[in-house]
């Protein structure tokens, strides 16, 4: 705007001066003779002519620097629009990494995230490997009772054939007087094997009810390892997690610590520092 108010205000002085010795040329031959005068005049003419061409001249140079400059400034302006769109990129990136502090902190609590599940996981072993111990045991436990009251029920089933073989003997020597004796021994031997299996079979009952608490306590010790496996794959896939999230964080945190450096924010010109090159180059 500056340069074009310039152009014009030389164009107007020009035009003027031009008219006011065309003026004056056209008074002088009154005063003076016809052939000085014509001498005179042309050679003022001329002079005049050699000046507008020279001021001309000098418009045209100026009209073209002053071109020159305002693309120059278009040019800075439209590099300094990319790196304010560059500036911009990056203080998204930035934000949305929401510093590298913060990353830093938020990477620090992660890791003790995951020192504390690790921790967690590592009694939950811990525990795992008593139930299961317990478990063997009690499986032992059972297997002993088992074999022990086969061994009972095969004692008494050899009681019982005892009984039936007295039984069927006693049968057999009634009615005969002489071995009335005899008769009352072995119903003293059946009352007394009686017993005995009388005694079996209550050391069997009390047995077979131990053999249902054992086996009770064993369903409630497979139960709980099966809730203890369950917690420690959760805690195995919330430690997997943690360290997934500490990898992109620390990859997060080495690119903006890459990219920051060399994206240095260049100054941005102010209005007044661009009209006082304008001016200079004026």
């Amino acid at each position: 705007m500056a340069a074009a108010k310039l152009v014009a205000l030389l164009l107007l002085l020009a035009l003027v001066f031009t008219t006011t010795v065309f003026a004056d040329a056209g008074e002088e031959p009154e005063v003076v003779d016809a052939a000085g005068s014509d001498g005179s005049s042309k050679i003022q003419l001329d002079q005049l002519n050699a000046k507008i061409r020279a001021l001309e001249t000098q418009i045209d140079e100026k009209t073209r620097e002053v071109k020159g400059k305002d693309e120059l400034v278009a040019e800075k302006e439209k590099l300094l629009k990319q790196k304010e769109d560059k500036i911009a990129s990056l203080q998204t990136e930035v934000s949305s990494l929401q510093g590298s502090s913060d990353s830093a902190k938020e990477l620090g609590k992660a890791q003790e995230r995951v020192v504390e599940l690790e921790k967690q996981i590592e009694l939950v072993l811990i525990i795992d490997f008593k139930i299961e111990t317990q478990i063997d045991e009690k499986t032992r436990e059972v297997k002993g009772k088992d074999e022990l009251v086969a061994e009972k029920e095969k004692l008494l089933k050899q009681k019982e054939d005892k009984i039936a073989s007295l039984q069927t003997e006693v049968s057999s020597l009634q009615g005969s007087s002489d071995s009335a004796k005899e008769l009352g021994k072995a119903q003293e031997r059946v009352v007394e094997l009686e017993k005995q299996i009388e005694v079996l079979r209550n050391f069997l009952e009390q047995k077979n009810k131990e053999k249902a608490s054992t086996e009770a306590r064993t369903k409630e010790a497979e139960k709980k390892l099966s809730e203890v496996n369950s917690s420690l794959e959760k805690l195995q896939k919330t430690n997997e997690e943690q360290k997934n999230k500490i990898g992109k964080l620390e990859r997060a945190i080495k690119m903006a610590e890459e990219r920051l450096p060399q994206e240095r924010p260049p100054r941005r010109m102010s209005g007044l520092e661009i009209n006082h090159r304008q001016a200079i180059c004026l």
